[in-house]
């Protein structure tokens, strides 16, 4: 979830190496939808943000390295992601790796 969210701030321009604008992102932060589906035609996992699939786009260097900025620097972003991976491992059968679903 959080490199989802990274991405987003990154699309934004909200969140780059040499600026964080993290009052903007905080502001838009319900304007966010996240998601998670099996897809069982080919087997992957998929990673859905606002309707759209961003599996491959998550998956690079910076946005990882954004996503570790965010997790850490900005709590409001842990505040608003903890109640919702909470209510996912409620909803759906899914496997959660990390400090915050515990």
């Amino acid at each position: 979830m959080y490199v989802a969210v990274a991405y987003w701030g990154m699309q934004n321009g909200w969140l780059q190496p040499e600026h964080l604008d993290k009052d903007q992102l905080i502001r838009h932060l319900n304007d966010i939808s996240i998601d998670f589906n099996y897809n069982a035609q080919n087997l992957t996992n998929e990673i859905w943000l606002n309707g759209q699939m961003v599996v491959e786009k998550i998956r690079t260097p910076e946005v990882s390295e954004m996503a570790s900025k965010v997790s850490q620097w900005i709590i409001d972003v842990r505040e608003q992601l903890v109640p919702w991976q909470q209510q996912m491992e409620k909803a759906k059968r899914i496997v959660m790796d990390g400090r915050d679903i515990g």
